[in-house]
């Protein structure tokens, strides 16, 4: 019987600057989706951050990676 072996890995979604508005009366309602299909099938998504340029997160997701995966 084989054990499989995992790591741990942490994303950390921290900000972005300068984001570019495709709307000339407001700001951009920034997100972020994260997806790491070698590690779960399922996405995450920031809280969306209204009218902003310059949003700013500092969220983190965590995931378990197979240590087979480079």
């Amino acid at each position: 019987r084989k054990v499989k072996t995992y790591q741990n890995l942490t994303v950390t979604i921290l900000r972005a600057k300068n984001n570019q508005s495709h709307d000339y009366w407001s700001e951009s309602d920034c997100y972020v989706i994260v997806r790491l299909p070698t590690a779960s099938a399922r996405s995450h998504r920031t809280k969306t951050m209204p009218n902003s340029k310059t949003p700013e997160w500092n969220e983190s997701f965590h995931y378990r990676v197979h240590s087979h995966v480079k």
